[in-house]
């Protein structure tokens, strides 16, 4: 029963993304599934499992294609003589990291894997879809090899207060892939940090992509951030929009932009200064995409995709 299986998904979602289930304390049943070899298997998904003997189970899946590991923790014991694939797996979709867990496995740990004589454990060569998220940065260090392919890259970075996100470097990584890449997705948080380029430096990037050859067709970029954050103004929207209008983007035909605020109030602090000042501060998001965007926002042919949303929560 078990051999024929071409998908299988374990997770532990529990409230807080900082909370694991040890592997110990999983099932028997869910276990057993697991350590069967399963020749078949194409798609494997696992979340928030702590203590997980990963690489001991790695030779029951030769055949895997799409691999997804989100807040997952690996066992640290020595991987026995033996127990790893006989050949390389090769992925076609990697997904993988944690925006909370400092121990969770990160894609250098896990495409740095090899075999007994030297060979990686999985070729990345031909991977086609990436999401990669990290609690520190972009975590594309993995080597050249996993972006000569893609077609659609999602970056998730989410930091700690007070600190910035940079996405320097990013542009010029995926030059390798700007013939196949399709989609640029890219998901940030920048904390209570006040002052910073709330794009993240992105603008420069894109100036270096769209400077070459490239099929980009969709771009979409959603921002996290406080009421403390000034992310309607500054200069970065407008570099932006004229990043956009620079280059012949050929493909381009969807830019969506999403901002989501947390108002990050006291309760000592003055009700009615405060209504005044979300208002203004909705009335800034709202005309954002005329005030800083005009030219994405008149082209249809780049047609402008644009939301916010301040959240009622207060921060005690």
């Amino acid at each position: 029963m078990f051999t024929m299986l071409e998908s299988y998904s374990l997770s532990f979602t529990p409230v807080s993304s900082y909370v694991t289930l040890d592997f110990e304390k999983i099932g028997l049943q869910m276990r057993e599934i697991l350590i069967h070899p399963a020749l078949m298997l194409r798609h494997l998904r696992l979340e928030g499992i702590r203590n997980f003997p990963f690489y001991t189970l790695l030779s029951c899946y030769p055949n895997l294609q799409h691999l997804k590991l989100i807040h997952m923790h690996f066992d640290k014991s020595p991987t026995p003589k033996g127990m790893l694939p006989l050949k390389t797996i090769k992925l076609c979709s990697f997904t993988c990291g944690s925006a909370d867990l400092t121990e969770a496995v990160t894609s250098q740990q896990l495409l740095s894997l090899q075999q007994y004589d030297g060979e990686p454990v999985f070729d990345v060569s031909r991977v086609k879809h990436l999401d990669i998220t990290s609690n520190t940065r972009p975590e594309l260090a993995t080597g050249r090899a996993i972006l000569l392919h893609l077609e659609t890259i999602i970056l998730r970075a989410n930091v700690a207060a007070y600190s910035a996100i940079d996405l320097t470097g990013l542009g010029k990584l995926l030059l390798s892939s700007s013939r196949h890449l399709k989609e640029i997705m890219i998901f940030t948080d920048i904390g209570l940090a006040e002052g910073h380029d709330p794009l993240c430096g992105l603008c420069e990037e894109l100036e270096v992509l769209g400077s070459h050859e490239n099929i980009l067709g969709a771009l979409s970029f959603t921002l996290t951030t406080y009421f403390s954050n000034e992310c309607s103004t500054g200069d970065e929207w407008g570099k932006l929009d004229q990043v956009i209008d620079k280059f012949e983007w050929p493909m381009l035909k969807d830019v969506s932009i999403e901002i989501s605020v947390g108002q990050c109030l006291s309760p000592d602090s003055d009700s009615t200064s405060d209504e005044g000042n979300e208002v203004n501060f909705r009335r800034r998001l709202k005309t954002l995409p005329q005030r800083q965007l005009p030219r994405l926002f008149s082209k249809s042919r780049k047609g402008l995709k644009f939301r916010y949303s301040i959240s009622d929560e207060y921060d005690f």
